[in-house]
């Protein structure tokens, strides 16, 4: 209500000011003109007509002539007519530029209040944004993982993080991604595979895994392995590949060192062997010994009569050398097996390990009184493969038979070991005894270090064989016989499937 009582308190201001200005000027509209545009911006478009209508009148009753003379109020009908209209004119844009303003005011305030919502929003997810990559980095150097993005027609890196920057021995700070210096630090053997991997992926389109090795500025190596997934276009075209590359030098060197100990380990493991077979051994040297010294005498006894038996002689003496031959051979074997050398890979027949190993058995087998039946197939391709380390695991494998028959009262007392070839890749030997057989609840843990079915077993030798056999790329495993005793199977890949 106030707004109407404003409408009329203004008019009457200006009445009164135009009455005091009226002995000065001729001109009486201005103030009412001001009164009806302060009335229509504070109170709004109804009190601003209700003013514009009130002005019109006051104007018409104090300053038009009287009613008495017609001809001038015909004069001055046009003027106030023609104020009346300005006046709702200047009520309704007052009033309209008002509301345009509080709209605009709002408007401005509710943006305003957005755009702190927005940069409050915008804060927050910096912040988040900046921790992430806090922990991202973190990561990344705790793991020796680094990330990266590598153009492919400018062949060029776009982005490195500073852990793949470090890995190359570059700085994160002063250094750009350049694929040019990083090439130059790969080792020239791996450079040639790498171009090609990625040349291929390329091409084909696809993920692409690989590893190398780099040579940083003090000689150290290392050895990484990286991991790329390429970005196309709209037009299907491989235009970016994002990716990681992961240090491996420490754990390449924790499997040499692990390698070494599992060496230094089946080294131990293999001597120890040789001696608890310390008196089959030395009974399957003292044979052909004792027949040399046998034919030796007889030899000396044909030579020393009136006439030489020349004949029987060379025969004794053929006899002494095949005999010299096969203590050499034992003796040969038993240095082969107690040296101590690094793994060394070669071609090799598996038959030939078997009788090499059966060599050095052959006392073990016969004072046990086990029978031995062999079952090699001939033409068996050649592996790849370390000879003593695989004599070690047929030995060990062939001594758990006879030890396990051995315990065997009644029935068959039999041994039988047997060569095939393991379709459609690789060469397959089991060795099958009659022995006291497996209990089931020892299956699982057979090949574990340290476990042992025996009382006087440390439980190392199944464990040190099947890691060999995996070394080698094969697979080693028991299996209970439908009947008395036990079957041990490995496999081992030839040399176009095997994996250094």
């Amino acid at each position: 209500m106030w707004h109407y009582g404003l409408a009329i308190g203004s008019v009457a201001i200006a009445l009164g000011i135009t009455q005091w200005l009226e002995r000065y000027t001729t001109l009486r509209t201005p103030v009412f003109y001001a009164a009806i545009l302060m009335t229509a911006w504070f109170g709004g478009m109804g009190p601003g007509l209700f003013a514009a209508a009130f002005a019109t009148l006051a104007l018409g009753y104090y300053f038009s002539p009287p009613v008495r003379m017609p001809a001038a109020q015909a004069v001055d009908l046009p003027f106030l007519l023609s104020f009346a209209l300005l006046a709702l004119l200047t009520a309704w844009v007052s009033a309209k530029r008002k509301r345009m303003e509080e709209a605009l005011q709002h408007a401005h305030d509710e943006l305003e209040a957005k755009v702190q919502e927005r940069t409050a929003d915008l804060q927050r997810v910096n912040a988040e944004l900046r921790r992430s990559e806090a922990y991202l980095v973190e990561g990344q150097r705790l793991t020796h993982t680094g990330s990266w993005a590598w153009n492919v027609a400018a062949r060029e890196y776009i982005y490195w993080s500073q852990e793949h920057c470090r890995m190359f021995g570059f700085d994160p700070v002063q250094d750009t991604p350049s694929y040019q210096r990083a090439m130059e630090r790969m080792l020239a053997d791996d450079l040639s595979g790498f171009e090609e991997t990625l040349a291929t992926a390329i091409r084909e389109k696809k993920d692409f895994a690989l590893d190398f090795r780099i040579v940083l500025p003090d000689g150290s190596i290392r050895y990484l392995h990286s991991l790329g997934h390429p970005v196309v276009d709209h037009s299907g075209a491989v235009v970016q590949f994002i990716g990681t590359t992961m240090d491996l030098t420490e754990r390449k060197h924790a499997e040499e060192t692990l390698q070494r100990a599992q060496a230094e380990l089946a080294y131990a493991t293999r001597v120890m062997t040789l001696g608890e077979m310390t008196a089959p051994i030395a009974h399957e040297v003292n044979q052909p010994l004792a027949a040399i010294v046998t034919n030796s005498e007889a030899c000396v006894r044909l030579l020393a009569g009136a006439a030489p038996h020349l004949h029987e002689s060379r025969q004794a003496v053929q006899q002494i050398i095949q005999d010299a031959q096969r203590a050499s051979a034992v003796i040969g074997r038993i240095r082969a097996m107690a040296k101590k050398t690094p793994p060394h890979r070669d071609s090799s027949d598996i038959n030939e390990v078997i009788r090499e190993v059966i060599g050095l058995a052959r006392g073990e087998i016969h004072s046990n009184g086990v029978e031995l039946h062999l079952h090699l197939s001939d033409g068996l391709p050649p592996i790849l493969a370390d000879r003593v380390q695989l004599q070690q695991v047929m030995l060990n494998l062939i001594i758990n038979g006879v030890e396990a028959i051995s315990g065997v009262e009644d029935g068959p007392r039999a041994l039988c070991i047997r060569s095939d070839i393991n379709k459609p890749d690789g060469v397959l030997v089991v060795v099958r005894d009659t022995g006291i057989g497996l209990a089931a609840e020892s299956l699982a843990h057979l090949f574990d270090a340290f476990y042992t079915t025996k009382p006087e077993g440390l439980g190392m030798g199944l464990a040190i064989s099947r890691s060999i056999i995996e070394a080698h790329g094969g697979q080693l495993w028991a299996t209970p016989n439908t009947g008395p005793g036990a079957s041990f199977q490995c496999t081992l890949p030839l040399p176009n499937t095997q994996q250094a």
